[in-house]
């Protein structure tokens, strides 16, 4: 039996990329493969799933989370958001917190995703978030 391996250096960088699939094109039905590149999709538009496994607890993951409000004058201005948390003033919106979600069963290996907490705020015009956490 023979294996088509991709290039190496296309492999190294399909693999860095945060969120990737490698399927052989030699597959005689290309189901799982597209279910598995819609899942990666999904868990990047509204349900912010968690694609990879988090070490420890949710409470306890590291993420940065980012709000990026793209300006008509093509920068972008990007804004670290806070985790949800009390603090002496109470709640600072926008926050954002890790959680069970039923949209991530099946995409994420937890079933997590983030939530944006805007106490039901509007997110802002010309607007998209986006986090990172540290992973197994």
């Amino acid at each position: 039996m023979f294996f088509g391996d991709p290039a190496v250096r296309l492999n190294q960088v399909i693999t860095a990329a945060a969120n990737h699939k490698v399927s052989s094109i030699c597959d005689g039905d290309y189901r799982t493969t597209l279910q598995d590149m819609a899942r990666l999709i999904i868990a990047q538009l509204g349900s912010r799933c968690l694609s990879k496994k988090l070490p420890g607890n949710a409470a306890s993951a590291d993420c940065t989370v980012e709000e990026v409000t793209h300006n008509l004058d093509g920068t972008d201005d990007a804004k670290v958001l806070p985790r949800c948390a009390a603090s002496d003033g109470g709640m600072v919106f926008p926050c954002w917190r890790i959680e069970t979600k039923d949209r991530c069963a099946g995409i994420s290996p937890q079933g997590l995703g983030v939530t944006i907490d805007r106490s039901g705020a509007a997110t802002p015009p010309r607007t998209t978030e986006r986090a990172s956490c540290e992973t197994l």
